[in-house]
């Protein structure tokens, strides 16, 4: 008798234990923990921007995702960028003049970022992020210093006409001044410590774009200038020397490079072709690397992905066109209307 009841009893504790191992719940998956991420900057001076997040797991899209996690809610116009900075997405809206902070697993909107003019491009450093900006004006360019914890501009620091990409390397900040509504042909060089530039490097007209590859150079792509019909460049910098530089037309721009720091894309002229160029290169490739009309570029260290937008007609949906190393199509799929920026999370 006692036997039995002790097995009933170990029966009974065993089909505990199994029914609290089927009730405890699975963890918790966010939707956007990882991912490419296009910005729609959204029809010019109206409506508002977008962004499409794309699975590469599933080879899946989805639109508007801000949107679906705030009940609707625009994001303004126009959406210029996005960065990642540990648990928080920062979307910065350029007409709007303001960086739309949002927690980045869900999309939800946890605050803004004001007091700023024009802005382009964020880059973050722990608690601080660099905000370029235009200026009021369209040519006053400068950096906004950003406590990401209040979400307060600290300082601003005047760089040069149109302030654009960045590139933190140490203790030191490279703005592209890309002239805005002007001209500049400066890379304006910001001590960390200071808060102060300690340098302007020299290296064409309307600079917008800036990488450093393995190396330890500096890469710069100049856009030109149309009104005086100057040609764009690509320049190499080593110790802040131009060291070499090749032609490029008027309007080239969005300079890329692969994860291993060695090969440079951009796009060859407004609208153009995808261009590619080893670092180790002596002089450019005669033949385009990817035929087509492209509107911006990015590219995923990862899975090493050369990321392509199309723009279309600039009124309708564009195409984002993926990329191996090799030229080989990965993948596509239909973005928000004028695909300008990409983001990626591993």
């Amino acid at each position: 008798m006692n036997q039995l009841r002790h097995f009933t009893l170990a029966v009974l504790a065993l089909l505990a234990l199994a029914s609290c191992r089927k009730d405890k719940p699975e963890p918790t998956r966010y939707p956007y923990e990882s991912g490419i991420f296009v910005t729609n900057e959204g029809p010019f001076q109206n409506g508002t921007g977008t962004i499409t997040w794309y699975h590469p797991d599933s080879a899946s899209a989805k639109h508007n995702i801000y949107q679906e996690a705030n009940g609707g809610e625009p994001l303004g116009n126009i959406v210029q960028s996005l960065t990642f900075g540990d648990s928080l997405g920062y979307v910065v809206v350029n007409n709007a003049n303001k960086v739309v902070v949002v927690r980045a697993n869900t999309f939800e909107r946890l605050g803004l970022i004001e007091g700023v003019a024009l802005p382009r491009y964020l880059v973050v450093d722990g608690t601080t992020g660099y905000l370029s900006q235009w200026g009021p004006d369209g040519v006053s360019g400068s950096v906004a210093v950003i406590d990401l914890g209040t979400r307060t501009v600290d300082a601003t620091i005047a760089t040069g006409s149109g302030a654009e990409h960045m590139l933190l390397d140490g203790g030191q900040l490279y703005v592209a001044n890309a002239g805005g509504f002007g001209l500049d042909s400066t890379v304006a060089v910001i001590d960390l410590n200071t808060r102060q530039v300690s340098s302007h490097l020299e290296v064409g007209p309307n600079p917008n774009s800036l990488v450093k590859d393995r190396n330890g150079n500096l890469w710069v792509l100049c856009g030109g200038d149309w009104a005086s019909g100057a040609s764009g460049r690509l320049v190499q910098l080593a110790n802040g020397t131009v060291v070499q530089q090749f032609e490029l037309p008027t309007g080239s721009g969005h300079l890329v490079i692969d994860g291993a720091g060695s090969t440079l894309y951009f796009i060859n002229g407004f609208g153009g072709p995808v261009w590619r160029h080893a670092i180790d290169a002596p002089g450019l490739a005669s033949d385009p690397f990817i035929e087509g009309a492209f509107y911006s570029l990015g590219f995923d260290a990862g899975r090493e992905w050369l990321l392509t937008a199309d723009a279309g007609d600039f009124t309708n949906a564009g195409t984002v066109r993926i990329y191996d190393t090799t030229g080989k199509l990965v993948d596509e799929f239909e973005a928000g209307i004028i695909p300008g920026n990409f983001a990626v999370r591993q």
